[in-house]
């Protein structure tokens, strides 16, 4: 786990993050009620887990075995709960606890983003730039104990096969969480150019950049009537994701 989510996992099981409620208390706020959906009082559970920013993102990623009791826990059963859980997220791919460590420290992120951070948006799908950077972060760790290493390969554009038609598309952040876009480029099977984009995002992670280039590209060659098409992605993450089951959690 990473030191900065540690870090967070400790501050919470204190009751030391600086919610509206704790900054009220310390005269440091006029009232102690959710700057973001006017609940009467900002605490802990409330900023992580009951306002509707924060249960919007729960619950998509929730196992099912702890679906029951997971919003009506209190607050140090509840976190108890789920860091010692044999339950597994993202359909069986990430154990429960470090994925649930993850998720509850990304919406404490977006929460001081969005109300200290001008300009900050909240992404318009924050589960798939959640899931995505969780599933990016779990396989760098390399958790199963296979040291990765840097492979170099030369490559270059081939021409898909006649009546085919190859997009190519990329996606990026200038970092992580901030302004992001993508761009895609469709070619014929002589090289020739059909059509190409790119397009303004709003705020994410390169993961959610390199998501939405695929599906806009995708998007673009059907409704130009393609229906023999080859995509080439760059993003060794987004060719899992797709390539993966077909649960209804899947993130594409």
């Amino acid at each position: 786990m990473i030191p900065r989510v540690k870090y967070f996992l400790w501050l919470l099981c204190q009751n030391r993050i600086l919610t509206n409620f704790v900054r009220w208390t310390r005269k440091c706020a006029s009232d102690p009620s959710c700057t973001l959906y006017g609940a009467s009082v900002d605490d802990e559970l409330h900023a992580i887990r009951d306002c509707l920013h924060a249960s919007h993102i729960w619950f998509a990623v929730i196992p099912v075995q702890l679906r029951n009791s997971f919003f009506s826990s209190s607050w140090l059963v509840w976190i108890n709960t789920n860091l010692k859980s044999n339950c597994y997220g993202l359909s069986g791919a990430i154990p429960w606890p470090p994925m649930f460590s993850f998720v509850a420290w990304r919406i404490w992120n977006w929460i001081n983003k969005l109300l200290f951070e001008d300009g900050f948006v909240i992404p318009p799908n924050p589960i798939v730039v959640v899931s995505s950077d969780l599933y990016a972060l779990w396989k760098s760790l390399s958790l199963d104990g296979q040291l990765t290493t840097k492979i170099e390969k030369w490559i270059s554009w081939t021409p898909p096969l006649s009546e085919w038609v190859k997009i190519n598309t990329d996606g990026c952040s200038k970092s992580n969480g901030s302004v992001a876009g993508c761009e895609a480029l469709i070619r014929g099977n002589l090289g020739e150019w059909i059509t190409g984009f790119a397009a303004n995002l709003g705020h994410g992670s390169n993961n959610f950049a390199e998501l939405y280039g695929l599906f806009y590209g995708l998007r673009s060659a059907w409704s130009l009537q393609f229906k023999k098409v080859i995509t080439e992605v760059d993003s060794e993450v987004i060719i899992e994701l797709v390539k993966g089951d077909t649960s209804d959690f899947h993130l594409i």
